[in-house]
């Protein structure tokens, strides 16, 4: 009899379903799910724990069930009544705690969950190293902690404790803490800017001024509490306060996609006519060059200025090569400066030099000696008699030696033709020694032949 009058109570019938819920949640849920992916995805129990289906089971349909089966049973056991009001209003508060602390799991638990599989989609879409990713997973275990927080204050005041005073006390302990130690704790939230942002990692170089002076080097160790660490160039350990950071320009080195080449090269003023076959045929060198980025970024070859100081015509040569790396930078920019001069040196033209024009002060019988230049007779107020010499670049002193060694040597030709001369003349004049004494003889000839006939 007390069988058949339980079964036919109103609260069993009641209780009966929301007791069913949470049982299939807690064992046959799992079994459930399992099979119908096998027979219908054709899939096997080795992958069971690692596939979507039971992420899905586990992160979100089963807390729900039971979330839905503690609400079910709460609601069946609320119109009961019992023999004290003592009794009355413990089983009453007793169902509301319940109540909300089913629904406080679940919400945080649900949405815990999904954050976690969001936060490792991303993370596996997307690579590990980048700055928007570091700065997402930052935010979602923040998102996270912040659920689990706010469902252990509900919880707390479900239990009778009122949050609002240590939240209270919290506030003024934190007051207390930021006048105490307030650059500790602008160094805290300012490394938790970095951690979130990253800005720069640890083995990255970045490149920053921090009171007019410049810190380059590589990161070490960033630090929460304690001061960042930067390897510098000479190897010394630098400590800076992360503080700092959040009010200066940082130059991360190490993120940069492309390195870029920006040179001059100076041709000779002489090789004009040059110029146009150079640039065109260094343009074909950037072309051909596979390290050289052809498509997103400028590649350009120009004639760009014309020194005045020595008349040099400079080409611009400004590029950028695919690499990230410093060393590989530097071997293609030898490489291409290598090319560039064959090509200069194919068209037989010449770098340009600097040209220095000297003027001093010389006598005239030092001007003799000299096997150069011009002499440049100027007279001024100043000095009327001094003469001046002229020293111009050696390609032109060479071509003006070899120009006056030929008309030296002319005019020494021509004053012994002239003294030759002068001597033919001289023995043909007849009042001259030579004259005179071919006339003795002849006398002497002329008494000889006489003498025999007389």
């Amino acid at each position: 009899m007390s069988c058949n009058a339980l079964q036919g109570s109103p609260l069993v019938l009641q209780l009966a379903p929301a007791v069913s819920i949470v049982a299939f949640a807690t064992w046959c849920l799992g079994p459930l799910m399992r099979l119908s992916r096998n027979l219908f995805l054709n899939k096997t129990d080795n992958s069971w724990k690692k596939s979507s289906t039971y992420h899905v089971m586990i992160y979100y349909l089963q807390p729900l069930l039971l979330w839905i089966g503690a609400m079910l049973i709460c609601r069946s056991l609320d119109p009961m009544s019992l023999p004290s009001k003592e009794s009355q209003a413990v089983g009453q508060r007793l169902l509301i705690f319940i109540q909300s602390l089913s629904m406080v799991l679940a919400t945080a638990y649900c949405s815990s969950s999904l954050i976690q599989q969001a936060q490792k989609f991303f993370m596996k879409s997307n690579d590990s190293s980048d700055a928007r990713n570091i700065g997402f997973q930052f935010a979602s275990k923040a998102v996270y902690a912040a659920i689990w927080v706010a469902a252990v204050s509900l919880f707390m005041e479900l239990l009778g404790f009122s949050t609002q005073k240590w939240l209270t006390a919290g506030g003024f302990g934190t007051v207390l803490l930021t006048l105490a130690g307030r650059e500790i704790f602008t160094n805290f939230l300012s490394s938790v800017m970095i951690h979130a942002t990253r800005p720069f990692a640890v083995n990255e170089r970045i490149q920053t001024k921090i009171k007019d002076s410049e810190v380059s080097g590589t990161v070490e160790r960033v630090g929460w509490w304690s001061p960042t660490i930067i390897r510098g160039d000479d190897r010394e350990a630098v400590h800076v306060p992360n503080h700092k950071f959040t009010v200066s320009v940082v130059r991360n080195l190490s993120q940069r996609t492309h390195w870029r080449i920006k040179t001059h090269l100076a041709i000779n003023h002489l090789d004009v006519n040059k110029i146009n076959n150079i640039v065109a045929d260094m343009r074909k060198v950037l072309a051909k060059n596979p390290q050289v980025e052809q498509q997103r970024l400028h590649r350009r070859v120009f004639l760009d200025y014309i020194d005045p100081e020595n008349q040099a015509l400079l080409i611009l040569v400004s590029c950028f090569v695919k690499t990230p790396r410093v060393e590989e930078y530097l071997c293609v920019k030898e490489a291409l400066l290598l090319d560039f001069l064959r090509v200069v040196s194919h068209h037989r033209a010449r770098l340009a030099t600097p040209i220095r024009t000297i003027q001093k002060e010389y006598s005239e019988a030092d001007l003799v000696n000299i096997p150069f230049a011009d002499p440049i007779v100027t007279r001024s107020r100043a000095a009327a008699n001094h003469l001046l010499l002229q020293i111009e670049p050696s390609y032109k002193i060479i071509g003006d030696d070899k120009i006056k060694a030929s008309t030296s040597s002319a005019r020494q030709n021509k004053k012994k033709d002239a003294k030759i001369g002068g001597k033919r003349k001289s023995d043909l004049e007849p009042g001259s020694k030579a004259g005179a004494a071919s006339t003795i003889v002849e006398e002497k000839d002329a008494k000889i032949k006489a003498s025999p006939k007389s």
